[in-house]
């Protein structure tokens, strides 16, 4: 009777650590998809940035653009940051994590004006501007 209670036993601890497996192995992948999906929609954001950024430092003085920045993605909300100066970069984070970070051509300075969704890149005689 002991060793067919030891089989019991152990197909019981078997079925409950499959069980947790399978949960595991659903769920994992949906949390792995939302975080490439949020990496992407940020990279796409940061090249659009970046393009424009471009295109303001090869053009002529009086360039001005702007674009929308979308206040969350994956319904969290994102942090836009550009750094100014010979590394300038744009980077985009949620949550404190680092989501995706673009090297920009020589940005002049950035002015922090609290732009409700937007981005704005100017380009006059003394270089190119960044406003968020």
């Amino acid at each position: 009777m002991l060793r067919g209670q030891v089989a019991v036993e152990f197909l019981v601890l078997f079925t409950i650590g499959l069980f947790i497996f399978i949960l595991a192995a659903t769920f994992f992948p949906a949390q792995l998809r939302e975080a490439a999906d949020a990496e992407s929609q940020a990279d796409q954001l940061l090249e659009q940035i970046k393009v424009r950024a471009i295109v303001a430092s090869t053009s002529r003085t009086d360039f001005n653009t702007s674009l929308f920045v979308p206040p969350v993605i994956n319904g969290l909300p994102i942090v836009l940051s550009v750094s100014s100066g010979s590394d300038s970069v744009a980077r985009v984070f949620q949550n404190g994590r680092l989501l995706a970070s673009a090297q920009l051509p020589l940005i002049e300075d950035v002015f922090e004006e609290n732009l409700i969704n937007q981005i704005r890149i100017h380009k006059n005689a003394s270089g190119v501007f960044v406003t968020i």
